[in-house]
């Protein structure tokens, strides 16, 4: 069977967010193989309703799941950390989104591959350069160095290594 390359964002804003990255991976290594995982990165959520600050990481793992297979295993993890798959924009413990599946482009009622604002959030591209600098986005045909440059300054700031 064929191994899939795809390319995660996890994020954590309620509770002990690092914690919460690290348990999270642990859970998605009994179903993937783990590659590389970036530091962590601190930046301020992207929502209308004040939040805290979110914990970002990127990781590449491989994985013989589809697309549609891979996102429900996110979403029982996501729901395992207590969100609530109907809200949009709240806090929340876990957020796994798909950024990249090998170079696929996939457009469905809930899913959408790349993840369709990867390219305008500085707390995805930071984290993703820095496991693979030299990452080509898929549809947009650029490499990530060059649309992390394109973007407005964005308040991240990357801490240290994850510890799992």
């Amino acid at each position: 069977m064929r191994m899939h390359e795809v390319y995660l964002s996890m994020g954590s804003n309620i509770g002990d967010r690092e914690l919460n990255l690290r348990n999270s991976l642990k859970k998605l290594s009994s179903h993937v193989k783990l590659g590389r995982v970036s530091s962590l990165y601190e930046s301020v959520a992207i929502s209308d309703a004040p939040q805290d600050k979110y914990l970002n990481i990127a990781v590449k793992v491989s994985t013989q799941l589809n697309p549609n297979e891979l996102l429900r295993l996110l979403k029982e993890i996501e729901v395992s950390f207590g969100r609530n798959l109907e809200e949009k924009n709240m806090p929340r413990a876990m957020d796994i989104d798909i950024v990249f599946f090998d170079l696929l482009n996939v457009k469905q009622l809930d899913l959408e591959i790349p993840h369709p604002r990867s390219h305008l959030r500085a707390f995805v591209l930071m984290p993703l350069i820095e496991i693979d600098p030299n990452l080509i986005h898929p549809s947009l045909n650029k490499n990530l160095k060059d649309i992390l440059i394109d973007l407005e300054d964005q308040d991240i700031v990357k801490l240290n290594a994850i510890n799992y």
